[in-house]
C-alpha cells in the first residue's frame, strides 16, 4: 500500500451524509409539531398581556408624580382603543391635555392597545364590587394621581375592562384601589376572574 493511500484511511472524515441531514431535519421537524401550538398567541394571552402592560403603565405614571410632586391623568379613547397619559408640568393644578404634558411623561406619551384587543368586558360579568360595569368605570374615563401617587379625588377607584374582538367570552381587567394599588385580572368561561 502506498503512503498517501494509508495517510487518507487515517484522516477523520469531513461534514456529514445525506442520510445524517434528513434525520435531522425530519426530527426538527417532528418536535415543531408539539411546540409551534403552545407558541401560538391566543385571544386570552392578548387580552392579559394588555391587562399587564396597563398595570405597568399606571405604576410608571404613579411614579413620575410623586417624583414630579405633581398630578398625573391618565385618559382613555375606548372607541379608539388607545389611552394617554398627561403630567401637569408646570404644576399649576390643571391638566389641560397639551403635547407639552404628554411629552412631559418622558417616552409615555399615548398607548394604543394590541391588535383585536378592544375596551370592554365582552360577554364577562363584572368584577365583584364593581356596580357600574362599564369598559372604563371611572368618571369621564380618567384617571388622575395626585402628587402622593393616590388617585383623586381621594379614595376614588374603578376598573378597566378589555376584551377581544374575535372571543368576546375572554375578558381581561386592572382594578384600581382608593389607595393607589394594581391588580391584573382575566376572566376566562368556566373559570371566572382571576
Amino acid at each position: 500500500m502506498s503512503r498517501i493511500a494509508s495517510m487518507t484511511k487515517r484522516l477523520p472524515r469531513a461534514g456529514f451524509t445525506l442520510i445524517e441531514m434528513l434525520t435531522v431535519i425530519t426530527i426538527i421537524g417532528i418536535a415543531s409539531l408539539f411546540v409551534l401550538p403552545r407558541l401560538r398567541v391566543t385571544p386570552r394571552t392578548h387580552v392579559r398581556n394588555a391587562a399587564e402592560l396597563l398595570v405597568r403603565d399606571l405604576e410608571l405614571m404613579r411614579t413620575r408624580a410623586m417624583a414630579a410632586k405633581s398630578a398625573v391623568r391618565v385618559d382613555f379613547f375606548p372607541g379608539a382603543a388607545t389611552y394617554v397619559g398627561y403630567l401637569d408640568d408646570d404644576q399649576d393644578g390643571v391638566i389641560s391635555a397639551t403635547t407639552a404634558e404628554i411629552q412631559a411623561l418622558r417616552g409615555f406619551g399615548q398607548r394604543t392597545l394590541a391588535s383585536k384587543v378592544v375596551f370592554g368586558r365582552g360577554s364577562a360579568p363584572a368584577i365583584s364590587g364593581d356596580s357600574i360595569g362599564t369598559s372604563v368605570t371611572f368618571a369621564s374615563n380618567r384617571v388622575t394621581f395626585g402628587n402622593r401617587g393616590l388617585p383623586e379625588p381621594f379614595g376614588v377607584r374603578g376598573v378597566i375592562y378589555f376584551t377581544h374582538q374575535d372571543d368576546n367570552t375572554v375578558a381581561g381587567a386592572v382594578s384600581v384601589s382608593g389607595s393607589g394599588s394594581f391588580a391584573s385580572w382575566v376572566y376566562t368561561p368556566g373559570g371566572g376572574w382571576q
